[in-house]
């Protein structure tokens, strides 16, 4: 269930960053190295908190932010606002995998 769950993280944000990413002139690298490092992160402690049975609403708002945090510290030197980008994208994708999750 996690790799699934890992796949279409990676896959949604991918998607939905690749091609804003091509029109900014951001390398593929940084947009890939980021969503490497906050998907897997991101979706591993979601579903460990799921495990151990932890309110799992202030897991995701707490690893959200956090998400948003550290992806928003990687695109500063390619946005005016980039936890404002990551925000808007981190929304986006989370939106579409909850109503991935109700099909």
């Amino acid at each position: 269930m996690i790799f699934i769950s890992l796949l279409i993280s990676l896959l949604l944000t991918f998607a939905i960053e690749v091609p804003i990413a091509y029109m900014r002139k951001i390398p593929f690298k940084v947009a890939f190295s980021v969503n490497l490092i906050t998907n897997p992160t991101v979706v591993i402690l979601y579903h460990w908190a799921k495990y151990y049975q932890l309110p799992i609403i202030w897991v995701v708002i707490v690893l959200e932010i956090a998400a948003i945090i550290v992806e928003g510290y990687f695109y500063k030197d390619y946005y005016k606002k980039p936890w404002r980008f990551a925000l808007c994208v981190n929304t986006l994708s989370f939106g579409i995998g909850l109503l991935l999750q109700r099909l």
